[in-house]
């Protein structure tokens, strides 16, 4: 009987612990979004396929709820994604090339939507706790709406700070994100946030 009592003490015991880990990631989600105006982090990039990395990159993200984010990335190659709210510019120096777009205030239009957007996630996705992996708490959140260009994105926490964030697509690929030394709330230039294309490079896309 002794030993039937601890195995259903463990067995308690464990189903606590899940219940408290699912607790904590979702409350990391809820807690780092709230208050959230501002942030500037650094990130290390890697794009995988079929376990294969295709491609490492790095850079400095900045955004300013709501709705304006600038992707910076600085090597291997050059290239600035960035918006003011309204349009949307993805600049590339290597080719001399600029495109132009509107900003879809919704989700599909770029995972960057996600960090700068102050309309609640939960109208947004599907969120469910993913559990522990790499010391980090993972949350998933599957897009509710149909015109996305990815299936799900995982965001990782540690100590209650947004340290990952990996963009899966239809096809299993996966943009696989590391940041590091990320502060909140800080007064960004909003000169960070214009874009003027120039001189001499070819912009394409809507006016």
């Amino acid at each position: 009987m002794a030993r039937i009592k601890c195995g259903m003490a463990l067995f308690a015991l464990l189903l606590w612990s899940g219940q408290a880990a699912a607790a904590s990631a979702t409350q990391a989600l809820d807690n780092f979004f709230a208050g959230l105006h501002s942030l500037q982090t650094d990130f290390e990039q890697r794009i995988v396929r079929d376990g294969q990395v295709l491609q490492e990159t790095r850079g400095r993200l900045h955004i300013h709820r709501p709705g304006k984010f600038r992707w910076s990335y600085e090597a291997p190659f050059e290239q600035l994604i960035v918006t003011d709210g309204e349009t949307l510019w993805v600049y590339e120096p290597d080719l001399e090339q600029v495109t132009r777009s509107r900003l879809d205030a919704t989700v599909g239009n770029t995972p960057a939507v996600l960090l700068s957007t102050l309309e609640p996630l939960g109208n947004l996705f599907s969120i469910l706790d993913a559990g522990p992996k790499d010391g980090l708490d993972w949350v998933m959140l599957e897009p509710l709406g149909e015109q996305t260009t990815f299936s799900r994105v995982f965001l990782g926490f540690e100590a209650g700070d947004l340290a990952a964030m990996e963009i899966v697509d239809s096809l299993e690929h996966s943009v696989r994100i590391r940041f590091h030394e990320l502060e909140r709330n800080l007064a960004l230039d909003p000169g960070l946030f214009r874009f003027t294309p120039p001189p001499g490079v070819d912009v394409i896309g809507e006016d």
